[in-house]
């Protein structure tokens, strides 16, 4: 009976131990999984939070008494281009005046008023009437106003060339831009014609250029070598002047000398040597990319005869 008793009551003792366990057992697994889920959510909100703070514009601040003017201005590829903006502030319906400069596709800051836009493209353009609000700021956008010229070319000796190149309004005639070839230029849409500064000058007629886009002319080698070579009986170089013209034609394209190799474009050429006695070469041909030598035999330069030395008057002895 003892024994029974001992039983019932240990029975008893575990399952209260059970009930007091059990409960801290769950309790302790809730805390683990509840509490880093509700962290989860947090920081996602946080997360959030911060994003929609970076996507949303700052805002601006202006000087006293200040507003704002971004002039935008795409160019080929649809590219930004930073170029020289001037903003001149209008007066009345005949005048307006200057009153600062500005960067295209930058804010720049300027008094309240009406103003007309000069945006220094190649050539330039002119916007008129674009207003700027106290304390907010103006958005002026030109679009696409250009587009890209790029004229390749090559010397005689196969390397990029660096011609200088003038750019008139194929319909006015008036001078726009001065560049180089194997250099891409900006510059408004429309036709030019375009003078390349070789020997001779070499001419394109109403080049068309797009806004937006680029105009890719590759004229590749277009020049040869010239070298006129005069030595005398004996072998020696010798220096004389040297005129050089397109056959038959009286026009001198390039005046150079004897000995000294010059870049012309693929043609012919008359070459008038100015010895003692002139001699000429008519015809000669020039290829792109080859070196043409002509040689002449040309005379020792006369040596001049020595001076004879004055020989004094006898002096006369009075007596």
């Amino acid at each position: 009976m003892k024994n029974k008793k001992l039983l019932i009551a240990v029975v008893v003792a575990a399952f209260a131990v059970g009930i007091i366990i059990l409960p801290r057992i769950g309790g302790h697994k809730k805390g683990v999984i509840g509490k880093p889920a509700v962290a989860a959510k947090e920081k996602a909100k946080a997360k959030t939070g911060d994003k929609e703070k970076a996507q949303a514009p700052a805002k601006k601040t202006f000087s006293k008494g200040k507003g704002g003017l971004t002039v935008k201005v795409l160019g080929s590829g649809q590219k930004a281009l930073n170029l020289r903006v001037k903003a001149f502030r209008v007066v009345d319906n005949d005048t307006s005046v200057f009153s600062s400069s500005l960067t295209s596709n930058r804010m720049g800051e300027l008094n309240p008023g009406n103003y007309d836009i000069e945006i220094e493209t190649l050539p330039a353009v002119i916007t008129k009437g674009v207003k700027v609000v106290k304390g907010e700021e103006t958005v002026k956008d030109a679009g696409i106003l250009t587009g890209a010229i790029n004229i390749k070319a090559l010397t005689a000796k196969k390397k990029p060339a660096a011609f200088s190149a003038q750019m008139t309004d194929s319909n006015t005639g008036y001078s726009v831009a001065t560049t180089a070839v194997n250099r891409p230029i900006e510059i408004i849409s429309g036709a030019y014609d375009i003078r390349l500064e070789t020997t001779p000058p070499y001419f394109m007629k109403e080049v068309k250029v797009e806004s937006g886009k680029e105009t890719a002319i590759d004229l590749g080698c277009i020049s040869g070598i010239l070298f006129v070579a005069a030595a005398d009986s004996a072998g020696k170089d010798m220096r004389y002047p040297v005129r050089i013209r397109q056959a038959g034609k009286a026009e001198i394209v390039s005046s150079t000398a004897t000995n000294r190799a010059v870049e012309v474009l693929e043609g012919s050429y008359d070459i008038e040597i100015l010895l003692p006695s002139p001699q000429a070469r008519k015809d000669v041909k020039v290829k792109a990319g080859e070196d043409v030598r002509v040689e002449i035999e040309a005379p020792a330069p006369a040596v001049p005869a020595a001076a004879v030395a004055a020989v004094p008057a006898p002096k006369t002895v009075k007596k």
